[in-house]
C-alpha cells in the first residue's frame, strides 16, 4: 500500500520541506521523507498493518496521527498544521480520513483482517470470500474446500468467478505480489490456509497498467508477517453428519443412503488441525531480531472421509457360472452367425446342473474367469440393482507455510516466502477396499516460493523487485493403471501394446465396472515470474514504470486410453436376427455373457506421446497518477503485452490448417485442410505471437467535497492465451489401434489378444497434412486474434457519516475475439431444404460411391465402397462423421470470433462505526449478453456450456444473455462483537466469572440472495437435420406457476413440472429454434445461501486466550433447487430432481491463542 497526502497551513498554503516520519507500530520500522515544493509526501510500497504519522517543521507545532493500511490501500493523509512551537504536539483523528479512494478510478474490493479470520467459511478456502464483492458473480465449486469435494475441483473452482462480465478461468491470482495461477483453467496452484492470509483486494474494474492477462478480475493477497511480540495459534476445526440437515430429495424420496440405517445424511467426518506462530527471529546469545527480522511458520492439516452410496448391478452366482436360467431369454452363440442370422448356445450341463438351448455358456474364457474376482457378489436379491453399499471416499491435505521477512535498512526491505502443499483423494473399490481396480487417487503437490525486495534509492524514488514461482503436480491414477499387470490374467500380447501398463477398462453393459477408467491425467504445471516495478514521486506526479515476465511449463504424462479399453454389450450376443435390439429386460444377460466367453464388441488402446511445452510472457508497463490539484487526480497508464503460444521440446504438436493444399483433393472434390507440424517448414509455437498489442489505463478521481468523489475510467487488458490449451487436441502425435464387430461379424479373437493385428503407433510429421483423415479431429489454428476485454465505470463515493461510505457505480465490459469452439462442418445454407422436408433428407442420406475408397491416406475413409452425400457436401469431407445439422467431425478449439458485452449499476455500503461492527451490503443489477460460452470452467457450472446449433449462424441467431447471467445479485456480511462485558457498554465494570460469561461473543453472518441461472432448452427426438433447440410456442408461458416445491414433476403425487411442455414445439428438419442458447424467459429457482459464525473468547491469562466457534452455513437449511431437466422431448422434461446448495452443515472449533 501507500501512505501518501499534502502538508498545508492554515491559510491552505503549501507546506514544503516539512519532515514527516512513519513508524510501523508493530514492528519498529520508521521511514522518514520530506514534502516536496508541492507539499506532497508519499510513503511506498508498505506492508498492511499500523502505522503512525508524524510531522515537524520549524514554526509550526508538530502533528501526528495513526491509521490502519490496507492491502493496495493508498491512504490519503491531509493534514493542516498549526502555527506554534515545533515542541508542541497535536493529535489529528485519522477516523474517515482514509474512508475514501480519492486517488484513481480503479473499482475494488478489500476483504480485511476481521472478515479473514471470523466469516463462516464452509471448506475453510479464503478465495471464497471474494464473492463478497460487488461485480464478482461465483460459478460452481468456487470457495469450496475439501469438506465438501475433492482437491482438483476445488482448484479448478478457484478460478470459476466473473469480474463484471469477464471470462472465468482468465481472472489473476496474487499472493503477496506474485502470481499463483498456473495453467490451463487458471485455478491457483493451492489454496493457502485462513491462518495465513492477512486479508486481499479484490479488483474487478480498470487496474492500474501494473495489472494485465487478465479477462478484469484481480485478487491481490497478502499474507501475514511477524511483529516484535511472539503470537500464536493452534486450532481444531471438526464438521460431523450427526450435526448436519439431511439432503432434501433423500427425505423427499425416502431413500436413505446407506443400506440398513434410517438416517438420510450420509456418514462424514472432517477435521482440520495445525498451528501458526509469528515473532522476532531470536537466538538465545546469538541474535536478536527485534525491530529487524520477523518471521512466521505453519502447518495445517485436514481429513475428510465421506460415504456415498452406490448402488448398481452385479452378476449372480448362477451367471458367474454360466448358468443364465434367470435371464426372460435365451443366450445366441456368436461363432454361429450366419448372415442376419445367429443361433442359441447349444443345451449343456456343468457342476450346477444341466440347462437347455441358450442358457449356459459351456467355455468361460480363461481371462474372464480370472477377471471374475474383481466384481463382488450381489448383496440383494434379484438380477438387477442387486449391489448396494457405501463407497468411502477420503482426503488428506497437509499444509506448511513460512515467510522470513528481514529489514537491513530503513531504505533495504526483503522477504522470502514458501508453501508446501500435498492433497490425496482416494476412492474404494467396488469392494469398498482401498487396493482394487475400482478404486481411484488422486495427489496434487504444490509448491509456492516468493522472494522480494524493496530498495528505497531516494526519499522519492523507489524499486520493487520480485521472483517467484508456482507449481501444481495433480496425478489422477485410477488403480487398474497400478499394480496390475494384463499378462498375469491371461491377456497374451498386451503387455507390450499399452502405453503404460495396466489392467484394460473392461466395460459390460448394464453391470458395475470391474476396474475404474480407460484414461488417466498426469498434469506438471509450472509458472516463474519476475517483475521489477520503479516507483518515482515527482511534484504532483508519481511515475510508476515496471517489467512483467513469465515463463510457463508444462509437463503431460496423461495417456487417454493407456493400458486399453474393452467392451462387451448385445451385438454378438443377440438373435435370432443379429440386427435386431435386444429386449431391454434380455439386454444385461446377453452382455454378461458375451464378457464370460471373451467376445467383445469393441477393442481399442491409445498410443500417444508425452510432450512438453514453454510459452513466454513479457510486458512492460508505464503509470502516471497525476494530482493536478487538491481535488483532482489523473491516472494515465500503457502496458505492452508479448505472450508466445506454446513450444514443444521436440515439435510434437500440430496445428489445424483450414486453407492447407490436401492430397486427397480433386477436381471431382476439391477441399483443403489439414494437419501443419511445428517445425516442418511451419512455425515453431502452436499459435501466432502479437507484438503490436498495447493496452491503455486511463481514469480520474475528483474529491467534489470532503465528504464526496467522482470517479471515471477505462481499460483495455488481453487475456492469457495460455488457456487455449485446456481441450485443445493435436494431429499426428495420438494414435487409435480399434478390434471392431459387427452385429454380422463372427469373432476372429478374443479378450485375450484384442489387438491380433499388433497397435499403430503415432506417426507425427510423417502422417502428413492427411492426419486424422476418416475420424473427428480437434485442434488449434495458428492465426488467431488475442482476445481481449474492455472496462469502463463512472461512478460516486459518498461518505455519509465517519466509518459509513456509500458508493454507486455505473460498470461495464466488452469481450472481443472471445475463444468459440467452431465446427466448421455443420451444415451450410446450400444444401438446406424446406422445414421438414423428407425429399432433402433423403437427397443427403443418399449413399454415393466414395471418392476416397482404397487410398491409403484416406485412413479408415479409405474401406467403404460408399459414403452418404452429405459427407462428402461438408466444406472438409474428410473428416467424420458428418450425418446432421451440426457435427462434430472437426473443431477449431479456441476460435477468436466470439464477443460479449455486459452493463450493471452497483450500490454498496461499507460500514466501520465503531470497534464491534463492521459490515457491507451490496446490491448489483446487471445484464452480460454474448455468444460464447465459459469454455475452461463451465463444467462446473448448474447450467453447463451450452452449445450452438450451427456454426454458421453463430452471429444471428447465438447471442442471448449468457449462461451465468445473474441480473439480481445482494450479498451482505458483518463482523459484530457484542456488547456485553468488560470494556463494552453494557457490564463494562464487571470481573471474573461473570464477565467470562457475558463478555467475549461475536457474532458474524454472511448471506447471499441471486436471480437464477437462465436455462437453456434443448430437444431430443427431433427430425434428422434438425437444429438443436425447440421453438417457443406463441401466447404460452414457457413456465410452470406455483411454489416450486410442488413443481418438481415426480412423487407425493406430483405431475407438474418446472418447464410447461405445452410452450415448446420440436424444430423439424432444417430448422434452427427460436429459443435461445441460454433464456432470460426460464431461470432456475432463485439462490439464497445464509451463512452463520457464533465466536466466544475466554481470557485464560494476560496474553493467553481460548476461543470456541460455532459455525452454520445453510442456517435456516432453505433448499435451493437445481436445474431441471431441459431437454424437451425427454420423458422428465422440466423435473427437478436435484438440490443446488448444500443442506444446512455444522461446524464447531476450539482455537488456542497467545
Amino acid at each position: 500500500g501507500v501512505i501518501t497526502g499534502r502538508l498545508t497551513d492554515s491559510t491552505g498554503a503549501v507546506v514544503s520541506n516539512a519532515q514527516v516520519t512513519l513508524t510501523k507500530t508493530d514492528t519498529g520500522l520508521t521511514l522518514t521523507t520530506q514534502t516536496n515544493s508541492d507539499g506532497i509526501y508519499s510513503f511506498l510500497s508498505l506492508q498492511t498493518g499500523p502505522y503512525k504519522v508524524q510531522v515537524t517543521q520549524s514554526g509550526f507545532k508538530s502533528a501526528e496521527t495513526t491509521l490502519t493500511l490496507s492491502v493496495g490501500q493508498t491512504a490519503n493523509i491531509d493534514l493542516a498544521l498549526e502555527i506554534g512551537s515545533s515542541t508542541e504536539t497535536i493529535n489529528v483523528e485519522s477516523a474517515g480520513m482514509a474512508d475514501l479512494e480519492t486517488s484513481d478510478a480503479t473499482i475494488s474490493y478489500t476483504v480485511g483482517t476481521r472478515q479473514v479470520s471470523d466469516l463462516p467459511l464452509n471448506g475453510r478456502n479464503p478465495y471464497g470470500l471474494a464473492a463478497l464483492s460487488p461485480g464478482i458473480a461465483p460459478g460452481g465449486g468456487f470457495g469450496q474446500g475439501v469438506s465438501q469435494t475433492r482437491g482438483a475441483v476445488v482448484a479448478a473452482g478457484t478460478n470459476n468467478f466473473e469480474s463484471n462480465g469477464g471470462a472465468a478461468g482468465s481472472n489473476d491470482i496474487f499472493f503477496d505480489g506474485v502470481p499463483v495461477t498456473v495453467c490451463c483453467q487458471g485455478q491457483p496452484a493451492l489454496t493457502p490456509s485462513v491462518e495465513v492470509v492477512d486479508q486481499f483486494k479484490v479488483i474487478t474494474s480498470v487496474p492500474s497498467a501494473q495489472f494485465g492477462r487478465s479477462s478484469g478480475g484481480i485478487l491481490n493477497i497478502v499474507s501475514k508477517t511477524g511483529t516484535n511480540q511472539i503470537h500464536g495459534t493452534a486450532y481444531d476445526y471438526l464438521r460431523n453428519e450427526k450435526l448436519d440437515a439431511a439432503p432434501y430429495f433423500l427425505k423427499y424420496n425416502n431413500t436413505p443412503p446407506i443400506r440398513g440405517r434410517n438416517d438420510f445424511r450420509a456418514p462424514h467426518k472432517f477435521n482440520q488441525y495445525g498451528f501458526f506462530l509469528s515473532g522476532p527471529v531470536w537466538l538465545p546469545k546469538i541474535y536478536n531480531g527485534r525491530e529487524k527480522t520477523f518471521f512466521t511458520f505453519g502447518w495445517e492439516a485436514a481429513r475428510n472421509v465421506l460415504y456415498n452410496a452406490v448402488t448398481t448391478t452385479m452378476p449372480t452366482a448362477l451367471q458367474r457360472q454360466g448358468v443364465f436360467s434367470e435371464a426372460p431369454g435365451m443366450i445366441y452363440d456368436p461363432y454361429s452367425t450366419s448372415g442376419n442370422t445367429r443361433q442359441p448356445l447349444p443345451a449343456g450341463c456343468n457342476s450346477t446342473g444341466c440347462y437347455g438351448a441358450g442358457k449356459l455358456v459351456q467355455n468361460i474364457n480363461p481371462v474372464s474367469q480370472k477377471l471374475l474376482q474383481f466384481l463382488p457378489l450381489p448383496n440383494l436379491s434379484g438380477t438387477a440393482n442387486n449391489y448396494v453399499y457405501a463407497n468411502r471416499t477420503s482426503d488428506q491435505v497437509d499444509q506448511f507455510n513460512f515467510r522470513v521477512d528481514h529489514n537491513f535498512s530503513p531504505s533495504q526491505r526483503v522477504f522470502v516466502r514458501g508453501t508446501r502443499d500435498t492433497n490425496t483423494h482416494h476412492e474404494n473399490d467396488l469392494f469398498n477396499q482401498a487396493d482394487g481396480p475400482s478404486g481411484i487417487n488422486q495427489t496434487l503437490r504444490a509448491y509456492l516460493f516468493a522472494l522480494g525486495d524493496t530498495w528505497t534509492i531516494t526519499p522519492n524514488l523507489l524499486l520493487q523487485t520480485n521472483y517467484g514461482f508456482a507449481y501444481q503436480k495433480n496425478f489422477q491414477i485410477p488403480q487398474n493403471y497400478t499394480g496390475y499387470k494384463a499378462s498375469d490374467y491371461g491377456f497374451t500380447n498386451l503387455d507390450s501394446q499399452q502405453q503404460l501398463p495396466g489392467l484394460p477398462y473392461i466395460g459390460i453393459s448394464g453391470y458395475g465396472n470391474m476396474s475404474y477408467a480407460a484414461n488417466t491425467n498426469r498434469w506438471e504445471h509450472y509458472s516463474h515470474f519476475l517483475e521489477s516495478t520503479a516507483v518515482w514521486q515527482h511534484g504532483k506526479h508519481t511515475l510508476t514504470f515496471g517489467y512483467d515476465g513469465r515463463l510457463i511449463l508444462e509437463h503431460q504424462q496423461s495417456a487417454g486410453n493407456g493400458p486399453g479399453s474393452i467392451s462387451f454389450d448385445t451385438t454378438l450376443t443377440n438373435g435370432p436376427t443379429v440386427t435386431s435390439a435386444a429386449a431391454s429386460n434380455q439386454a444385461q444377460f446377453d452382455s454378461f455373457a458375451a464378457f464370460l466367453m471373451g467376445t467383445f464388441t469393441s477393442a481399442t488402446v491409445v498410443r500417444q506421446v508425452k510432450p512438453a511445452y514453454d510459452s513466454w510472457y513479457h510486458a512492460m508497463y508505464v503509470q502516471e497518477d497525476w494530482r493536478a490539484n487538491s481535488k483532482l487526480t489523473m491516472n494515465f497508464g500503457l502496458r505492452y503485452d508479448v505472450e508466445t503460444g506454446y513450444r514443444e521440446r521436440h515439435n510434437q504438436w500440430a496445428d489445424l490448417d483450414l486453407s492447407a493444399s490436401n492430397p486427397l483433393s480433386s477436381s471431382a472434390l476439391p477441399f483443403t485442410g489439414g494437419a501443419r507440424y511445428l517445425g516442418s517448414n511451419f512455425p515453431d509455437r502452436t499459435w501466432k505471437t502479437y507484438y503490436n498489442k498495447f493496452a491503455p489505463r486511463i481514469g480520474l478521481a475528483f474529491q467534489a467535497t470532503n465528504k464526496t468523489v467522482l470517479r471515471a475510467g477505462y481499460g483495455l487488458m488481453y487475456l492469457p492465451t495460455s488457456q487455449r490449451f485446456y481441450g485443445t487436441g493435436t494431429l499426428g502425435y495420438s494414435q487409435q489401434t480399434q478390434t471392431n464387430f459387427t452385429s454380422t461379424s463372427v469373432p476372429t479373437t478374443t479378450i485375450a489378444n484384442p489387438f491380433p493385428s499388433g497397435v499403430l503407433l503415432p506417426a507425427g510429421p510423417s502422417a502428413g497434412v492427411t492426419a486424422g483423415t476418416g475420424s473427428a479431429v480437434s485442434g488449434a489454428i495458428y492465426n488467431n486474434p488475442l482476445p481481449y476485454f474492455q472496462q469502463f465505470n463512472a461512478g460516486v463515493e459518498e461518505q455519509v457519516a465517519n466509518g459509513v461510505v456509500v458508493h454507486l457505480n455505473y460498470v461495464g465490459s466488452h469481450g472481443v475475439h472471445l475463444p468459440i469452439n467452431y465446427r466448421p462442418n455443420d451444415l451450410r445454407d446450400q444444401y438446406w431444404g424446406a422445414p421438414g422436408s423428407q425429399s432433402q433428407i433423403d437427397y443427403l442420406n443418399t449413399s454415393v460411391a466414395n471418392p476416397f475408397y482404397g487410398n491409403s491416406l484416406a485412413g479408415p475413409l479409405a474401406t467403404p465402397t460408399t459414403v452418404q452425400r452429405v459427407q462428402l457436401l461438408s466444406l472438409y469431407p474428410q473428416y467424420t462423421p458428418n450425418t446432421g445439422m451440426s457435427n462434430g467431425s472437426i473443431t477449431v478449439a479456441g476460435m477468436g470470433i466470439g464477443a460479449s458485452i455486459f452493463h450493471a449499476v452497483q450500490a454498496f455500503v461499507t460500514i466501520q462505526r465503531s470497534k464491534n461492527l463492521s459490515a457491507t451490503v451490496s446490491y448489483t443489477f446487471s445484464k452480460l449478453m454474448g455468444n460464447t460460452s465459459p469454455l475452461l470452467t463451465g463444467f462446473l457450472n448448474v447450467n453447463g456450456t451450452p452449445g450452438f446449433q450451427n456454426s454458421y449462424h453463430i452471429q444471428d441467431k447465438e447471442w442471448s444473455v449468457m449462461a451465468t447471467d445473474i441480473p439480481h445479485r445482494i450479498v451482505a456480511n458483518a463482523n459484530y462483537s457484542l456488547p456485553f462485558g468488560r470494556g463494552q457498554a453494557f457490564g463494562g465494570n464487571v470481573s471474573g466469572w461473570l464477565n467470562q460469561a457475558i463478555g467475549g461473543w461475536k457474532l458474524n453472518s454472511i448471506v447471499s440472495v441471486q436471480s437464477g441461472y437462465p436455462l437453456g432448452i434443448t430437444q431430443t427426438g427431433g427430425q434428422a437435420y434438425s437444429g438443436g433447440r425447440p421453438f417457443f410456442v406463441s401466447g404460452a408461458n414457457p413456465l410452470t406457476f406455483g411454489d416450486v416445491h410442488q413443481r418438481l414433476g415426480s412423487g407425493n403425487g406430483q405431475t407438474q413440472g418446472y418447464l410447461n411442455p405445452n410452450a415448446f414445439r420440436k424444430a423439424t428438419a432444417f430448422e434452427l429454434g427460436d429459443v435461445p442458447r441460454t433464456s432470460g424467459r426460464m431461470r432456475s429457482a432463485t439462490g439464497f445461501q445464509d451463512d452463520l459464525s457464533l465466536l466466544k473468547d475466554f481470557t485464560i491469562h494476560e496474553r493467553l486466550g481460548l476461543q470456541f466457534r460455532f459455525e452454520a452455513f445453510n442456517l435456516l437449511n432453505k433448499v435451493q433447487f437445481g436445474v431441471p431437466n431441459t431437454q424437451f422431448g425427454s420423458s422428465t422434461f422440466g423435473y427437478i430432481t436435484s438440490q443446488a446448495n448444500s443442506p444446512r452443515n455444522i461446524q464447531t472449533a476450539l482455537k488456542l491463542t497467545f
